[in-house]
């Protein structure tokens, strides 16, 4: 018998992140700053809507949703630069594509979708994160974006449920 091991070494932890399966980083930089567009385009949104002359609870809900917005595009600004990016100066074209609707039901209607899309992509990237910290900011921002959808979601349930019909 020798005493020789039976498989060869395992040269794992000197392989790349991309052949470990984890995003690299020109991958995750191009998606924060698609993400960064897209919050800010949706923090522009949430502040417009807040000034509609719409109930209390709405005035309330884009308040909420435009503050956590704001943080979101400095953590992911931060996170860019961290990685030797360049924030994009860019707002995502969805901010037309809502603000052209005028009806703030059927606004937030469309927020949502774009906020479940955005929800989506992270789903997508998170497990090929392999930094720590960026993964947690990234679960938090996902964990609070699936919140802010769920508030909206009852808030745009009870104005219809209480809506006048129309006969």
């Amino acid at each position: 018998m020798t005493e020789k091991p039976a498989s060869p070494v395992c040269y794992a932890d000197e392989a790349s992140d991309a052949y470990m399966g984890y995003a690299q980083r020109y991958e995750i930089l191009d998606v924060l700053n698609g993400l960064l567009e897209v919050e800010r385009a949706c923090s522009r949104i949430a502040l417009a809507s807040s000034q509609l002359q719409e109930t209390a609870g709405y005035h309330h809900l884009m308040v909420g949703i435009h503050d956590h917005a704001a943080r979101w595009c400095g953590l992911l600004g931060r996170h860019i630069q961290s990685l030797g990016g360049y924030p994009s100066q860019k707002t995502d074209t969805f901010f037309k594509e809502t603000m052209a609707l005028s009806e703030p039901l059927e606004r937030l209607t469309f927020f949502n979708l774009e906020q479940t899309q955005m929800v989506r992509r992270l789903e997508h990237l998170l497990p090929r994160i392999r930094d720590d910290v960026l993964h947690g900011d990234l679960k938090a921002l996902t964990d609070k974006k699936r919140a802010d959808i769920e508030w909206s979601n009852e808030y745009l349930h009870e104005a219809r449920k209480n809506a006048p019909s129309a006969m």
